[in-house]
């Protein structure tokens, strides 16, 4: 799921994310504020195994999102999704600082459903 809103703190209500239940929430973050850490406990309590993946968050926004940290699996980078037939898919995190986009981390393989 790609976070509405860049993740903030009004957004992605509990009843649309109890209903999709998420196993990756892509983030595209540009302020301060966001993700908002109300936002992401909504995600979490949806299923606490949700894997999140920013596409460059400010520095300063990571402590008060310690609580949900270990679902973060990015904090950077550019985020490509591989989907296969059989509805399996990977989540690939690019280095974004340079031209070259060096695969930083691959996530998965997930299940959509």
């Amino acid at each position: 799921m790609k976070a509405s809103h860049h993740g903030s703190t009004n957004a992605n209500s509990e009843e649309l994310v109890n209903k999709l239940c998420p196993q990756t929430v892509w983030i595209n973050p540009w302020r301060s504020e966001q993700p908002g850490i109300p936002c992401m406990r909504r995600f979490v309590a949806a299923n606490s195994d949700v894997s999140f993946f920013t596409t460059g968050i400010v520095e300063s926004s990571k402590a008060p999102l310690a609580e949900v940290e270990n679902n973060f699996k990015s904090w950077s980078g550019h985020i490509v999704m591989r989907v296969f037939p059989d509805g399996k898919y990977y989540v690939y995190v690019l280095d974004d600082s340079d031209e070259s986009y060096t695969v930083k981390s691959i996530h998965g393989p997930y299940i959509s459903e």
